[in-house]
């Protein structure tokens, strides 16, 4: 045991010196391996020994160090059987059986160099009937292996090697030896492992009222790193949030990954409206699977992500389009009162003016008489985040008709849904520090020089648009068109003008089971009294 211990102390101080100069790379921190190798030999005797010997070799070696991508150091404790063949006659059979210290290359994948150095005790038995004495001695040699990996823990080799007899006199014979051989690595397959990570996981936070967004835009990034003995093929990522999905999302697919290569991975979901149910921030965990093969053995690797799932009235203004998510035609407090108050003052339009211009001005005095009214919330207004990564926190049309009032986004949301619900199209206007809409007039480019008043109107992609600020709720209809106007044109070459359809292509335009809820309608008489005194 003492002989033992500073066998030990000496191959790490080596091994500490060769790789502190660059003889050898440090080693890696993976577990022992166990293997056992078999291979039948030929061996061939000098001195007139034997002239040829058929027999095998068993090795059960130990590998305490793994260097470079999958270079070992291996020791072994081996024997070896021959029976020497003599004039066509079984003469005399010989065992050894000793230990052995090599190095394993990687050349490739798949192929690997084996030199070790072999020592030990060899024994010629005793052969009675022909009359032969048994010998014994020791030896010393070498062997060369070429590996060749058929799977992670099973090895094909060619071998060849030398072997030196010696008695205590002298030298008996010098002994060369070939064959073919199998290796089986218990460690790696009895003991099974994925050795890929994902060293790097940037997700951003999850906005509920996006999740058909997430379809094809990525909400965040990882980073797949194989540290693998060798390069991975047919790499297949999926990712799977069991809360809020109902089958795992492809995110990624890779035919090679090369051994220590690191790949991004853009993390897309499909996400069902189940996640609308979000009414505040949580944890959320969701599993990343990777599946692949290694030397044609399938594998794979789970490992649990942890992201922020936010409420579904959460938002940024990092890009002005996301509001559209919430402006929904399909929101059912907002489409009944929109259709009923078309309904109301259908019978009651002029002719001399624009119906979709009648149709929203019915719509601004419904809303009067509802009693909307613009509130500023100073803790979550567009002035302060737009353009921005701040949450803020935008209503759904029904939630602004249950409050009887919003902010200017929660109202330029609340009206454009209330416009599309009765066909009508409409627009995001954005202005430093401002978000109203505007709404398409219905008419032509050439009909509009007569048909709308004082002109103001705005022309895009062939749409004539009428800005339209939904601030002035309670005060007059002609006085917000005036007002969306000159807005704009102050405004100049900062205002933007977004049409909803455009927003909703990225942004899917989302509605949710409770704005099926009920509102104390105004009076028919009043909104009819109302609109017959409108003035455009």
């Amino acid at each position: 045991m003492k002989l033992v211990s500073k066998k030990s102390v000496f191959c790490a101080v080596l091994l500490y010196v060769f790789s502190f100069c660059g003889i050898l790379p440090l080693a890696q921190a993976k577990a022992a391996e166990f293997s056992i190798r078999a291979f039948p030999i030929y061996t061939y005797f000098s001195n007139d020994l034997c002239k040829l010997g058929l027999g095998g070799t068993a090795a059960f070696d130990f590998s305490p160090a793994t260097f470079r991508a999958n270079d070992k150091l291996l020791f072994s404790v081996q024997g070896s059987y021959v029976n020497m063949i003599e004039d066509g006659i079984n003469a005399e059979n010989y065992i050894d059986y000793g230990i052995g210290a090599g190095y394993s290359f990687r050349l490739s994948d798949r192929f690997y160099m084996y030199p070790e150095l072999l020592g030990g005790i060899w024994t010629i038995i005793q052969n009675k009937k022909n009359k032969l004495p048994s010998e014994r001695g020791f030896l010393y040699g070498a062997r060369l292996s070429f590996e060749f990996h058929i799977l992670p823990e099973l090895y094909a080799s060619l071998n060849a090697g030398y072997k030196s007899l010696n008695l205590l006199d002298g030298i008996l014979s010098h002994s060369i030896h070939a064959g073919i051989g199998i290796t089986y690595n218990f460690s790696k397959g009895l003991r099974y492992s994925s050795n890929i990570s994902i060293p790097e996981v940037d997700l951003s936070p999850l906005f509920p009222v996006f999740y058909a967004h997430y379809i094809d835009n990525p909400f965040g990034t990882i980073t797949l790193a194989n540290n693998e003995e060798a390069a991975i093929t047919d790499v297949h990522v999926y990712f799977y949030n069991e809360q809020y999905m109902l089958a795992r999302t492809l995110v990624g697919s890779f035919d090679k990954i090369k051994q220590g290569e690191q790949v991004k991975i853009q993390i897309t979901a499909l996400l069902n409206e189940s996640i609308l149910s979000q009414l505040s921030e949580s944890m959320t965990t969701a599993q990343v699977t990777v599946e692949y093969k290694l030397l044609n053995k399938a594998k794979d690797y789970s490992q649990t992500l942890s992201f922020t799932t936010l409420s579904r009235n959460s938002m940024t203004w990092e890009d002005d389009r996301q509001a559209a998510a919430f402006a929904s035609p399909r929101d059912s407090c907002a489409q009944k009162f929109a259709r009923q108050v078309k309904s109301i003052v259908k019978s009651s339009v002029r002719k001399d003016i624009p119906l979709n211009i009648q149709y929203a001005g019915a719509l601004f005095c419904a809303l009067k008489e509802y009693g909307i009214n613009y509130v500023i919330d100073p803790s979550s207004a567009y002035s302060d985040n737009t353009g921005g990564l701040t949450i803020d926190f935008l209503q759904f049309p029904y939630q602004t008709l249950s409050y009887h009032g919003g902010d200017c986004d929660d109202l330029s949301i609340m009206n454009c849904s209330l416009l599309e619900a009765i066909g009508i199209k409409t627009a995001f206007v954005t202005i430093p520090g401002h978000i109203y809409i505007a709404f398409d007039s219905g008419v032509s480019e050439e009909e509009a020089k007569t048909q709308i008043p004082n002109g103001h109107y705005v022309v895009k992609d062939g749409v004539v648009w009428i800005p339209y600020e939904i601030t002035l709720c309670t005060d007059t209809f002609d006085l917000a068109l005036r007002t969306g106007y000159s807005q704009w044109e102050k405004a100049g070459e900062a205002a933007a003008l977004i049409p909803l359809k455009d927003a909703w292509a990225a942004f899917k335009a989302v509605s949710v089971p409770e704005s099926d809820t009920s509102i104390q309608f105004p009076e028919h008489e009043r909104i009819l009294k109302s609109f017959a005194n409108l003035t455009y």
